[in-house]
């Protein structure tokens, strides 16, 4: 299980380092092109598509991992808190298994349309000349899926936890 930890560590790790750069390139290419088109009145082409679809994409999806990771998704526990320890761990694990299951089938699913879509090599059309997007449409398998190992691993770690402190 620690080899396992640290892969997905490892991995998400360099998935909020492509994030990082993904929001720091954004944000140098808008400027380059409102400075562009505010001094010489030629804005910088495709700069819209290619902060849609390059940029946007694994900001957004590869941020997701990192904040499972962190366990900082929102949880509401107003009613979970009144029920009994031995209640919550079975909440716990049931709903770990039904939303790894969910994010399983919602990559697997993502996945079928990124391959799709790299088949026809998929493009969106600009002023000059045409963005290929294809490749930003396997950000979310990738990132959905990875979110899907790390709820299983979680959960399973979980059910092991339990099991040591009854054998103690």
């Amino acid at each position: 299980m620690k080899s396992v930890d640290l892969a997905l560590g490892a991995v998400t790790r360099i998935l909020i380092v492509v994030a990082a750069l993904a929001a720091l390139v954004m944000m140098s290419l808008v400027v380059l092109d409102v400075t562009l088109r505010y001094m010489t009145s030629k804005p910088l082409q495709g700069t819209l598509e290619i902060a849609s679809y390059y940029l946007m994409a694994p900001l957004v999806f590869f941020s997701f991992p990192f904040v499972e990771r962190q366990q900082r998704h929102v949880r509401i526990s107003l009613v979970t808190d009144l029920l009994s320890d031995r209640l919550q761990r079975i909440l716990t694990v049931a709903t770990g298994f039904l939303s790894c299951a969910y994010l399983a089938f919602f990559a697997f699913k993502a996945g079928e349309e990124a391959i799709k879509k790299t088949g026809i090599g998929e493009v969106a059309p600009s002023l000059t000349f045409d963005v290929y997007i294809w490749a930003a449409r396997w950000t979310v398998p990738i990132s959905i899926g990875l979110m899907a190992v790390m709820l299983l691993v979680d959960t399973l770690r979980h059910i092991a936890d339990r099991s040591e402190e009854k054998l103690k």
